[in-house]
């Protein structure tokens, strides 16, 4: 009797033994099938570097301006901007990204075992705000390119806001994502200055489309709020004096809210003529620098 509840007792325990044993496994599973799945690499969304957390320093951090591939060649073009996205004309982390330099480094992901295959690249910082990587030998397939950028000080003694020794930055470029071009793709420090250029005009371009559409937006409504004010005066004018009050205070809103939109008309073009200004200024070499 005690030799078999012992034999039995080992049954049951061995039993949760291996149950804890399996469920260990699938447990270890599903994490790297998470792990997979969240991957940059996988999913692509690094691509979009305005979703990738890559401050340099202060406000700055880099974004892809351009990537343009020809396939006969195999060459590639990269171009960064490094600055703040919000005011891409800031220069208020001038001083910090003059004394940058960047060691960087392209691997081809589908080529080259599981390591990748590193490409022959030649790096060329044009200005405090723009980094172009010149990228050759590339075989056509590639699916992904994993960039690599290690932004270094120049003079290592000097204190920079929010700047890390190994920050490494990773960006993930998908062959399905970037321009094709049948010419040169290499150019000169001049021709991407111009690229530069037209990076920050565009921006602003950006800018003033979007203060054009609100002041179509408050047009509209001032409109709208003009046609109900005028029902609401004729109305007033026909009730008896218990009513008339309903009706001031919906004039008097309308009167709020057709005042508020020419407010905002007339800032939407403040800014409209200030970034016009601003594309002035880029075109004349003001912000080369």
């Amino acid at each position: 009797m005690f030799k078999r509840k012992n034999k039995n007792e080992l049954k049951r325990h061995q039993k949760h033994k291996y149950r804890k044993i399996y469920l260990s496994v699938i447990a270890v599973v599903a994490a790297v099938f998470v792990i997979i799945v969240a991957s940059p690499y996988w999913t692509g969304k690094s691509i979009d570097t305005e979703q990738t957390q890559n401050v340099v320093t202060g406000n700055s951090s880099f974004h892809l301006a351009s990537a343009v591939y020809n396939k006969q060649s195999g060459n590639m073009l990269l171009e960064y901007y490094l600055g703040d996205s919000t005011d891409i004309t800031s220069t208020s982390d001038d001083p910090d990204l003059s004394n940058l330099k960047f060691a960087t480094r392209v691997v081809d992901m589908s080529h080259g075992g599981e390591d990748g295959q590193k490409l022959a690249i030649k790096s060329r910082k044009i200005n405090n705000h723009f980094l172009v990587i010149e990228v050759s030998g590339i075989k056509n397939g590639f699916g992904d390119l994993k960039v690599d950028i290690l932004p270094e000080k120049v003079n290592k003694r000097v204190n920079m806001q929010d700047f890390s020794k190994d920050n490494y930055i990773e960006f993930f470029v998908k062959e399905s994502k970037v321009d094709l071009a049948s010419g040169q793709v290499i150019k000169t420090n001049q021709n991407y200055l111009l690229d530069y250029r037209q990076y920050l005009i565009n921006w602003n371009k950006k800018k003033i489309a979007k203060e054009q559409n609100s002041i179509k937006d408050a047009q509209a409504t001032i409109q709208n709020d003009q046609n109900n004010l005028n029902a609401a005066k004729e109305k007033m004018e026909k009730v008896d004096a218990s009513q008339k009050e309903n009706y001031q205070n919906q004039i008097s809103s309308l009167e709020t809210d057709i005042s508020e939109n020419k407010s905002e008309v007339k800032q939407s073009q403040i800014a409209i003529a200030k970034y016009e200004n601003t594309i002035n200024d880029i075109k004349d070499g003001d912000f080369d620098s």
